[in-house]
């Protein structure tokens, strides 16, 4: 049995954690033939911080690094001091806005109560067979509570939404009740997971080894989350009071919807079998089969089911006559595998996927309708993944070093994405299993004892991998304007805008497919379609979504070269030290920019791209006004303003880097008490320790963020550095 206490004070005041845990681990030995096991593991957290998503301002790792370090959080006489630079609007009204207010005036908990169960019962039928059964069951409990009083910012925003006109008292009125809002929701999820299986194990003629194992498996889950939503809550009372709406046009607006409740729930069926044989300790061969079903696919009976299968072999060569006992090798083993694996796609159903809504057909009748995402497609199947590995494990000199070479290539097939049908279905495009991905990749570990004597040594560990994977058959999304997804490349790839400098007014130039260079203006078609009667108010273009996509080139990859790590342990006397090391290599990453040339507020905090921007021969974009009057380069930043489907100001080429960095992620100190000190307090063994996590990092140029890590999110929390100490007795 164990138990734990976690208590975390997060970096952002009044953000807490705090976590209990219970573990409990029991086997019987019932008689000769019968055991039976239980494992228990139970845990309840608690969550607090402020709300922060009502708009973005109001989340303080966006606050404040945006707003005016000479804002002062109090006025001369004591009185919150309101933001007057934040878009704190609601229809024509301004809802004043401090953040330390809000911070008092509101309040978010989330509980979680989890329990998780697993038992199982084996019977040996025979000295060589053996009927094992496991149950597992899992609930757990996840609550949600958010309180925004009278006069947070929240509740007065929410307010202001509310008002509407009286034509009897030829006044407006508001109809949320005067008092703070609350939410709270449950969502409750309960799981089981049911093996049974037979086991058979035979030795004979000391040379053959045979194991069998055949069983079933039966998984379900359903979840179910109940949202409610009450308005003027008085926190004395605990009480809510009625909304009542004056017309219905209230009706279909989600943030005043009080009742809300919804389910999940899926099923599995699985039937396996394995066989494994050893023949004179020298060759392996395993082999195994599987169908799995789901109630993913149930439209086509036939598609329900997924037959998988694998079969692999091992070659351990230093049993071989020929070599045993004539070489500095200890350890050398050949593998190789081939198998199929199958998937899910959790976000694609093959029935018909719609929503109910309410629209207002004629003026004060309210019907409700049902919207039609996606027609039905009752031919999905599961995804498929066919796997072949290889490799090698070399030991050497009594293992004082070991390799482990592995190679994989996995093609994926039956892939669910979109693809176009005839317009006369009625849609433009549905999801089918149809495209396909190809991964492959290499892994190296190498191990080493460099020094082993009675006081002192030291070993080594270290691994790098290398993967590249490729999309062999995909569509990009036909409504999307961004290219996202491209045939040949890699599945996380980077694309962007191929800029060409800055022209003499500071406007960004970019460069075509064909290496030519054009305007801002000649890039993105636009020109403006009331210039004979109306000029300088409106800026569009004709460009399709494939034109918008036909422009992006690609970069890179954003899934890095190498991944890897190393660990050095040494050993002195009763000394212990290990130190750890991961290291990410030539990741694409593509950094948010930090301010809009066409929208930049005068009130808020920048970073100092924006001062590069306002210096004569700068390197970053200039800013401009929207105004003919002002700037004859006005179409240019009204695209940049709001006329462009995508903001591609974020997607420009300028924004990309390639990234590397390594992290020392551990140092750990420990020491162990000699046993004949241990033995006189009681213990037979006492080790204390103290152990440093994330203390430093190397890496590429990441100057204005915290982490290479989080590089190009500039509102990210900084990766917490943390100690550790430690203490482990055995009586």
């Amino acid at each position: 049995m164990s138990t734990g206490l976690y208590d975390e004070k997060g970096a952002t005041k009044a953000v807490d954690l705090r976590r209990y845990s219970l573990t409990l681990n029991n086997d019987f030995t019932i008689n000769d033939r019968f055991k039976a096991g239980i494992n228990i593991l139970g845990s309840v957290s608690n969550r607090q911080n402020p709300i922060q998503d009502r708009d973005a301002f109001t989340n303080p790792s966006y606050y404040v690094r945006s707003v005016n370090p000479y804002l002062s959080v109090y006025d001369q006489s004591g009185k919150f001091n309101y933001d007057p630079d934040i878009e704190g609007f609601e229809r024509d009204t301004y809802i004043p806005f401090n953040a330390i207010e809000e911070r008092d005036n509101t309040k978010y908990t989330l509980t979680n109560k989890a329990l998780k169960a697993i038992s199982y019962l084996e019977y040996a039928i025979l000295p060589q067979l053996s009927l094992r059964t496991e149950l597992g069951l899992q609930f757990d409990e996840n609550k949600t509570e958010k309180f925004a009083d009278q006069e947070s910012y929240n509740t007065r925003k929410l307010r202001a939404a509310t008002r509407y006109y009286d034509a009897a008292s030829k006044t407006n009125k508001y109809f949320l009740p005067t008092g703070g809002t609350i939410e709270n929701s449950n969502n409750s999820v309960f799981q089981y997971n049911w093996k049974t299986y037979l086991k058979y194990n035979k030795t004979w003629n000391d040379r053959h080894e045979l194991e069998l194992m055949g069983g079933t498996e039966l998984r379900r889950s359903k979840s179910e989350i109940v949202t409610t939503k009450g308005f003027g809550y008085n926190p004395a009372t605990l009480t809510t009071q009625t909304l009542v709406f004056p017309n219905s046009n209230y009706q279909n607006d989600s943030r005043f919807v009080q009742y809300k409740k919804g389910f999940v729930e899926s099923s599995y069926a699985s039937f396996y079998g394995n066989a494994t044989y050893t023949f004179d300790r020298k060759y392996n061969v395993y082999a195994s089969i599987r169908q799995d079903g789901s109630n993913m696919f149930g439209v086509d009976p036939k598609y329900r089911f997924l037959p998988i299968w694998s079969v692999s072999g091992s070659w351990n060569v230093l049993e071989e006559e020929f070599i045993k006992g004539k070489t500095a090798l200890s350890d050398l083993r050949v593998r190789a595998s081939y198998g199929t694996q199958g998937n899910i796609d959790r976000n694609t159903y093959p029935f018909i996927v719609g929503f109910y809504n309410n629209i207002t057909m004629l003026p004060g009748n309210n019907e409700g309708t049902v919207f039609v995402e996606m027609p039905a497609n009752d031919k999905l199947r599961w995804e498929k993944t066919q796997s072949y590995n290889a490799g090698i494990d070399l030991g050497l000199w009594k293992n004082r070093l070991n390799i482990t070479v592995d190679y994989y290539n996995r093609k994926s097939t039956d892939l669910i994405d979109y693809s176009a049908i005839p317009l006369e279905n009625g849609f433009q495009n549905v999801k089918v299993n149809w495209a396909s991905a190809r991964n492959q990749g290499v892994e190296l570990t190498i191990s080493s004892r460099q020094i082993q004597t009675d006081k002192f040594s030291w070993s080594t560990d270290f691994n790098i991998a290398h993967n590249s994977n490729k999309l062999l058959k995909v569509l990009a999304d036909p409504k999307a304007y961004a290219l996202e997804t491209q045939e040949g490349r890699p599945i996380n790839g980077l694309y962007v805008l191929e800029t060409a400098g800055l022209d003499k007014d500071g406007v960004m130039q970019f460069r075509n497919q064909d290496g030519s260079v054009s305007s801002f203006e000649q890039f993105f078609g636009l020109y403006d379609p009331w210039a004979e009667f109306l000029p300088g108010y409106i800026s569009q273009t004709d460009m399709t979504a494939a034109e918008y996509r036909s422009k992006f080139k690609y970069k890179g990859s954003k899934d890095p070269k190498f991944i890897g790590g190393m660990t050095n342990r040494f050993r002195y006397a009763n000394f212990d030290l290990a130190i750890s090391a991961v290291f990410n290599l030539e990741r694409w990453v593509s950094r948010t920019p930090t301010y809009n040339p066409a929208l930049v507020d005068r009130g808020q905090n920048y970073t100092t791209d924006l001062l590069k921007a306002l210096q004569e021969g700068g390197n970053m974009p200039a800013l401009g006004s929207i105004s003919s009057e002002f700037n004859d380069r006005w179409m240019a930043y009204a695209w940049l303003e709001s006329n462009d489907p995508i903001k591609s100001f974020n997607l420009y080429d300028i924004w990309a880097k390639k990234m590397s960095y390594v992290r020392i992620n551990s140092i750990r100190l420990g020491y162990t008490l000699p046993a004949a000190l241990s033995k006189k307090i009681g213990t037979s063994n006492l080790r204390v320790n103290v152990e440093g996590r994330n203390l430093f990092v190397f890496g590429a140029n990441y100057d204005g963020y915290f982490d290479p890590e989080t590089y190009g999110n500039y509102y990210a929390q900084p990766i917490s550095k943390s100690f550790a100490f430690g203490l482990s007795a055995s009586f």
